[in-house]
Parts: structure tokens; sequence; C-alpha cells
């Protein structure tokens, strides 16, 4: 996600881990922008999804369909800068380069690890699932995706990787999202 659009994002949309959860919400509301797309999805009109969520307003509608259009356009031809918390994820994706022990930050607390990574890298893939409860995610630069897998074998992210690469490439800063692996 380029600069333009990430700045675009934040006037948008808010990540609060204390409002819904860290839910991404229409900024200034409590409402999920999910819940846009999941009404439009199911057939309900721009309208009616605004009657029903009063507090969101039109142009907050139109300019996430927007920038949901564009950041479908940016994905798919994107590469992230992508830090990977373990070695062997660094073979997962032929993006992902830097990993903590590459650059020599293995072992480092949190506290320490985040300043290294903010405006450095675009995406923090690691296994530390309660990494969103432990941060400020408004804060963040950078996405975070959390790998849940069976074991640390290569079978268990191979069926994963449709999803993880999917998501890597579309993580908003600060957002928080999740691949699990079916079989864990």
């Amino acid at each position: 996600m380029n600069g333009e659009t990430k700045t675009r994002m934040s006037e948008i949309v808010s990540v609060d881990p204390h409002l819904m959860h860290g839910t991404p919400c229409f900024r200034g509301t409590r409402v999920p922008v999910h819940l846009l797309l999941d009404d439009l999805k199911t057939g309900f009109t721009i309208d009616e999804f605004l009657a029903g969520c009063p507090t969101v307003t039109r142009d907050q509608v139109e300019r996430y369909l927007e920038l949901a259009q564009d950041l479908v356009t940016e994905c798919g031809s994107t590469s992230a800068s992508i830090l990977v918390s373990r070695p062997g994820f660094g073979r997962l994706c032929q993006t992902a380069r830097n990993t903590v022990r590459d650059l020599e930050w293995a072992g480092q607390q949190d506290h320490v690890l985040v300043p290294k990574i903010q405006d450095r890298f675009d995406v923090f893939l690691t296994i530390d699932k309660g990494f969103e409860f432990e941060h400020d995610l408004k804060k963040l630069s950078f996405g975070i995706v959390v790998l849940e897998t069976a074991n640390n074998q290569m079978r268990s992210y191979k069926r994963v990787m449709q999803e993880l690469i999917r998501l890597i490439q579309c993580v908003a800063p600060g957002q928080v999202v999740r691949v699990s692996d079916p079989q864990r």
C-alpha cells in the first residue's frame, strides 16, 4: 500500500483496540466497514445501509468504495516489504527477504522490535497471537499477518499459502489479519 493510499485509508477508516475490539470502523463511528460490504453483497443498496447506520455519511461510503477499488488494483500489482519473525517463513513468499534473525533482531522484545519495523516494512508476519492486544495498532505504519498453523512444517504453510499471499499484499497499516490452517 503506497503512502497516498495509507493516508486516504486513515481518513476514512479507524482501527482502535479499545473500540469494537480493533475492528476497522468508519472514522468517528462504531460501524465496522465490513458491514457495508456484507450489506452490498447480500443485495442492499447504499441508501439502505445508510438508513441502518445513520452515523456513517454518504461521503464516507463513496470514498471507502473508491479506496477499495483502488486497493484491489494496487494489491494485484504491488509487492509488499515484509519482515518475517521466523526463518522458515522466508520460504513462503518470494517478497519475504528479511527475517528477524537475518537482521540480528532475534530475541528482542516487542517494545524494542516494533520501532525498528516502523516505517521500514509494510508487513510483519508473525505467529504472535497476542500482538494486537499488546500494541496501539493505530500508531503502526505496518500491517500484521498472524499465521496460525498446526505446526512449523512446510506442508502446514502450503495449505494456507494462497490466502497468506493475498493478505500480505492487502493488509493495511495498523490492521491485524489472521491466516489459519484448516487442519490446525
